[in-house]
């Protein structure tokens, strides 16, 4: 007579086996050069009750360093494996919160962007999180990465005002305090990294692309497309926060697999150092694809024919 397995028991063998597979690549894979020279290092700054920015490389605010403290006062081997594990969680989480389906998901994190936020240890998968939260919360994690945020910000703000003054205080009337007394305080980066060698940026022309995208999200209420926008507003993005222009194009398999090829060619115009102009005009022929896919859709629903009522 055959017994049946429970199927919960299937269900935690196999996140048992996933941990263990997470945990181990995290021991083996070299300590990545953002957590370790960036992050890690402004948390052990404040431990020693000195500013995080004395640490070269970190550019975020304040408060991202507290978060940082706990991986701090580890062993630095230890530290890694707990985030290393933590920051794949939380960015798998966060995709699916933002309406990612699970092949929708393999195929974004295949791409050169998720890889690099792991294996160099960044902080993406907090910021995207911060995008499925209520504007209270999420804002202090979008502002750990605005170059990858500010659209989302901007369309967040203008539903607040649109609200009244009351929204506006409630969702930020906290982060604008603190926000203040940080510039009082001066407690923020010296300079930008505007001209460091891994700046991936479509500035000042992306922003003919994102302004068509933010206009689209305003008037769609579409939080991912608010979020692609971000990148082509900004004079430095590193190549991994690209990753929120593949969001608008998941719900479109074909679109997404070019979004991917496009990324890697991206990292390999990086990684040979090719002439700015190239990766420049790549992104900006990409972000006129989503573009073209989100007029397609429009019109699409927005046909008469197709909306028409038959009695």
């Amino acid at each position: 007579m055959k017994t049946k397995t429970n199927p919960n028991i299937k269900v935690i063998l196999l996140w048992v086996l996933l941990a263990i597979i997470l945990v181990t690549s995290a021991a083996i894979i070299p300590i990545g050069g953002d957590f370790r020279n960036n992050f890690r290092l402004a948390g052990k700054a404040l431990t020693i009750g000195k500013s995080p920015y004395l640490v070269d490389g970190f550019y975020s605010p304040p408060w991202l360093a507290v978060l940082f403290i706990p991986f701090a006062l580890l062993p630095e081997r230890l530290s890694w494996i707990i985030f290393y594990s933590l920051n794949m969680i939380i960015y798998t989480i966060a995709l699916i919160r933002l309406g990612i389906n699970k092949w929708e998901l393999i195929l974004i994190m295949i791409s050169p962007y998720a890889f690099y936020s792991f294996c160099f240890g960044n902080i993406d998968s907090l910021v995207l999180l911060g995008a499925t939260l209520s504007p209270f919360w999420g804002i202090w994690l979008l502002l750990c990465k605005p170059q990858m945020t500010i659209g989302l910000i901007a369309m967040w703000v203008y539903r607040s005002i649109r609200a009244g003054f009351k929204q506006v205080l409630k969702d930020y009337g906290l982060i604008s305090l603190v926000c203040l007394l940080i510039w009082v305080f001066k407690l923020y980066p010296p300079n930008t990294p505007i001209q460091k060698t891994w700046n991936i940026q479509a500035f000042p022309w992306g922003i003919i692309p994102g302004g068509l995208m933010f206009w689209i999200a305003i008037k769609n209420s579409d939080r991912n497309l608010a979020l692609a926008s971000s990148p082509f507003f900004s004079p430095y993005v590193a190549i991994q926060s690209w990753v929120v222009t593949l969001l608008p194009a998941s719900k479109n398999i074909m679109l997404l697999l070019l979004g991917n090829a496009i990324s890697w060619v991206l990292l390999w115009i990086f990684i040979k150092e090719i002439p700015y102009s190239f990766d420049t005009v790549l992104i900006i022929v990409w972000g006129f694809m989503i573009l073209g896919y989100q007029y397609k859709k429009m019109a699409k629903y927005s046909d008469p024919k197709r909306n028409a009522v038959d009695y």
